[in-house]
């Protein structure tokens, strides 16, 4: 993996920090994402410590708002002109509707279009090795876009919300990886399982409580994501969700390719607003 490198966003803690120091591990180099500069920092310092691995660095940047998306974008571009994967691990659970800074609900311009902001601005760097993009997602199945109100202005709910976002960011995806198949870049998606991880803070108490006796520890929910991002066996696979390594149907929404359209056309709108 020595020349490798990978961007995870959302991983200073949970999967996303588990599946940087697997990669490290391995010896290819990682960005982690976070929020807070000096947290990303820390958690770089600590793999390239316990890894050995000097190729670890750090940016710090909200995915909720898409101006700041695009100046971390073009910092990682210019650093990174070679990119071996982009895994979009970052995600939000909010008990009240919050707006980002350029108004829309936070959980959608976080899950939704800071990340395929993010994704757009860094593919010539996928391109230039054939890179892949990796997704955390829960099943999609039970994902419905509440299309008239992605902004929950009509209602708010958590899950709503995380449905509008995440779903809307899966078929985006697909439909990105439907573009960009004659190019090499491939994009899967994978259901991490019941992980303990810091989204655990954010969650209403039930789920909580519930989490922290059922989870399971986040390498485990990392393994898929070193996987689809590393193995030789899925090289070329684009389109699929895989559970435990293993390509699984999927049906609903997510798996309608007009949907994948309507995603697009909305990321374009909106991201250009």
């Amino acid at each position: 993996m020595t020349g490798k490198h990978f961007i995870i966003t959302g991983s200073t803690k949970g999967i996303g920090r588990a599946a940087a120091e697997a990669l490290a591990t391995q010896g290819a180099g990682v960005t982690i994402h976070g929020r807070s500069a000096s947290e990303a920092a820390a958690v770089a310092s600590a793999i390239r410590e316990k890894t050995g691995n000097s190729q670890v660095g750090s940016i710090a940047f909200d995915l909720s708002s898409l101006s700041a998306v695009r100046e971390a974008a073009q910092k990682l571009a210019a650093e990174h002109p070679r990119l071996d994967g982009l895994c979009l691990n970052a995600g939000v659970f909010l008990a009240k509707r919050q707006l980002s800074p350029e108004g829309f609900e936070v959980t959608w311009a976080t899950r939704f279009l800071g990340h395929l902001t993010l994704t757009q601005a860094l593919l010539p760097s996928l391109e230039a090795t054939q890179g892949r993009i990796v997704i955390t997602a829960a099943p999609p199945n039970g994902f419905k876009v509440t299309w008239d109100d992605t902004n929950c202005e009509k209602k708010y709910s958590t899950f709503k919300a995380v449905s509008n976002g995440m779903g809307a960011l899966l078929m985006g995806a697909l439909k990105l990886g439907e573009l960009e198949k004659a190019k090499g870049v491939t994009v899967n998606f994978f259901h991490p399982g019941i992980i303990k991880t810091g989204l655990l803070d954010q969650m209403p108490w039930i789920l909580r409580l519930l989490l922290s006796k059922t989870g399971a520890d986040p390498s485990k929910g990392a393994d898929t994501l070193v996987y689809l991002a590393t193995d030789p066996v899925v090289q070329g696979v684009t389109g699929q969700f895989f559970n435990k390594r293993q390509a699984k149907p999927f049906k609903g929404q997510v798996a309608d390719k007009a949907n994948w359209d309507r995603a697009w056309d909305l990321f374009q709108k909106q991201s250009s607003s």
